[in-house]
């Protein structure tokens, strides 16, 4: 053990001493996901190998935890049979940047000394993460055939991570609902009379609609917001059911892709359910989800006593 042990630090000290003399090459790609399910990837043992190298598998996977730790061992097969072991070190893990190393501490003589670096950067605005992939070797100009994989095939790389994280982390309904006491046929007129006028109150009160050129599109001027956005209109009607489907087409502030469902379903005589659903496709930090929660409970009242109000609802 304590033999396997010095080889290691001989080994880190010879990557201390290359790493002044390295070069670097990187590539930065932006995911649609928050960055502890990221990582929470990224950290199984075999991930990186099955993305990021040809035909690769770690063969001491039983010696290894279900997620990598600082000092981990990998002992790697790619391509016809070459292997290489890989250090795991310099990991971290903060709330909004998180990062470890890939040290190639034992590898063929046809290769050259390289160590990898994958960072996490969180970007609270567009509720994404940052992954950059620095690659620091001493000579990039001999043939390694693990980074002239990776640098050569990184769109297809990048593309199948986006499709795994489609595929595991799928989209989600945020929904509330209210009853209303009127019909279904007098709530959607209502909602859609005078080009969709009555819209604003579940789409915020504090603005102003008004068509566009297309008749199947709407504008929303948010003010308290200082926001702009179109949307494109979709009706699926039919006797106990009406829904009103509207898709963001341009937002002058960025938001969150999504649709928005207004569905009416006839309950019993004069009384409908009213049920209003963002399907979000990308995610979103659970404090936001409880502000469309409560917002949208709000704005669903707000249109019950306004419909229930005979007065109001005069044309």
């Amino acid at each position: 053990m304590q033999q396997y042990i010095k080889e290691i630090d001989d080994q880190e000290k010879n990557i201390i001493e290359l790493k002044e003399e390295m070069n670097e090459k990187s590539v930065f790609h932006l995911f649609r996901i928050d960055i502890n399910d990221f990582w929470n990837i990224f950290i199984e043992p075999s991930f990186i190998p099955t993305y990021f190298s040809d035909n690769s598998k770690i063969t001491n996977i039983k010696d290894i935890d279900k997620v990598l730790k600082e000092n981990d061992l990998l002992e790697i097969s790619y391509l016809d049979n070459v292997k290489i072991k890989v250090l795991i070190n310099n990991l971290i893990d903060t709330p909004n940047y998180k990062s470890f190393t890939y040290n190639i501490i034992d590898y063929p003589k046809n290769l050259y000394p390289f160590t990898v670096v994958f960072s996490f950067y969180f970007c609270s605005y567009s509720n994404s993460t940052g992954l950059l992939i620095k690659v620091r070797a001493k000579n990039f100009n001999k043939k390694n055939a693990i980074i002239d994989y990776v640098f050569k095939n990184e769109q297809i790389i990048f593309q199948n991570i986006k499709k795994y994280v489609e595929i595991n982390f799928k989209k989600m309904d945020e929904m509330s609902s209210i009853t209303i006491k009127k019909p279904p046929d007098e709530i959607l007129d209502f909602l859609t009379k005078n080009n969709y006028s009555n819209l604003k109150i579940l789409l915020g009160n504090d603005a102003s609609l008004k068509p566009t050129q297309n008749p199947d599109e709407i504008e929303i001027e948010h003010f308290t917001k200082k926001n702009k956005i179109k949307f494109k209109i979709n009706k699926n009607i039919d006797t106990y059911e009406k829904e009103i489907i509207l898709k963001p087409l341009e937002s002058e502030v960025q938001i969150p892709r999504q649709l928005i469902v207004i569905k009416i379903i006839s309950m019993k005589k004069e009384t409908s359910l009213v049920i209003l659903t963002h399907k979000i496709k990308q995610y979103l930090a659970i404090d936001i989800i409880k502000n469309y929660s409560i917002l949208k409970q709000s704005l669903l009242y707000l249109l019950k006593t306004t419909i229930e109000d005979d007065n109001k609802v005069k044309k």
